[in-house]
């Protein structure tokens, strides 16, 4: 059977990924970043991405998608659209929203493992109240965020001053 990959698909992983997405209709590989942090750990956890249109429903707020940003793929969650009807998204462990238009995302995270636990994202009653929680919780965490990077960027004397 000839295989019918797109020219320099064997030399980088740049296109193989749409390539199997296409071919396939699923992506199964490492989580590899900290964006996504705690929910995904880098190169610890195991995510399957569904292609869109391969079964199943489109994107809604809440939902993990994987998006093309350049010369990288990275998974970030649906947190709203903008005016504009792109999609905002953002890292779990990120403070900045970003967009990205419909046309740019690839598939959606359907489930990850975590050792030998899988966890199926549509299914999973845990899952649903974890990124509600988180995205509820986010002026709060933002705020936090902010405030622990300021302490490791001063050499962590507001740590010091705590806990002296």
């Amino acid at each position: 059977m000839a295989d019918k990959r797109p020219a320099g698909s064997d030399a980088s992983p740049e296109g193989r990924i749409e390539w199997i997405l296409r071919r396939e209709g699923m992506l199964v590989a490492p989580a590899v970043g900290a964006s996504m942090r705690p929910m995904l750990r880098d190169r610890r956890d195991t995510v399957t991405i569904r292609a869109l249109g391969a079964g199943g429903t489109g994107p809604d707020v809440g939902d993990v998608i994987l998006y093309r940003a350049g010369g990288r793929y990275v998974l970030h969650r649906i947190v709203g659209r903008w005016p504009d009807g792109t999609w905002r998204v953002r890292g779990d462990n990120t403070l900045v929203d970003e967009s990205v238009p419909v046309e740019r995302v690839l598939g959606t995270l359907v489930e990850w493992n975590r050792g030998p636990r899988r966890i199926v994202c549509r299914q999973s009653a845990w899952y649903r109240r974890y990124w509600r929680f988180w995205l509820a919780f986010w002026p709060l965490r933002r705020v936090l965020m902010r405030t622990w990077r300021t302490a490791r960027h001063a050499g962590g004397t507001l740590l010091r001053w705590k806990h002296g």
